[in-house]
């Protein structure tokens, strides 16, 4: 969820400040209000790609068998893009790029590898050892 929130942040800060909806003309929000506004739609956004990226995340750990590390981080790099496509079709590309890259990183270097004690394999290895 960190690299999410830094994700989003960083979507505020690099974004095009929005229009103001106050106003009839094309005046732009001021750069802090702008960034609280992509920061309320990041929270909305945790919905459609923070937590189906959780859940992906969890049920790959959970069926991981007999992969290399770098071979589960790549498809891994891979399965947490699918989530984005809705950024994809924004008017704003950059909110797609910026979430993409924070999924890409996190998948390849900030992911802990294994994901999950493997409990059942240790045990299975313990009771054939001392019987």
């Amino acid at each position: 969820m960190l690299v999410f929130t830094a994700a989003w942040m960083g979507i505020g800060i690099a974004a095009p400040r929005e229009l103001d909806p106050a106003s009839n003309s094309f005046e732009r929000l001021p750069f802090w209000e702008s960034v609280l506004s992509y920061l309320e739609l990041g929270v909305g956004m945790l919905i459609i790609i923070g937590i189906p990226s959780v859940i992906l995340f969890l049920l790959a750990g959970l069926v991981r068998r007999d992969m290399e590390s770098q071979g589960f981080r790549a498809m891994m790099a891979f399965l947490l893009l699918l989530p984005t496509w809705p950024l994809w079709f924004a008017d704003i590309p950059i909110m797609f790029w910026i979430q993409a890259g924070a999924q890409v990183v996190f998948a390849t270097c900030l992911m802990p590898v294994p994901l999950l004690p493997d409990l059942l394999g240790n045990d299975a290895e313990e009771t054939s050892a001392l019987g």
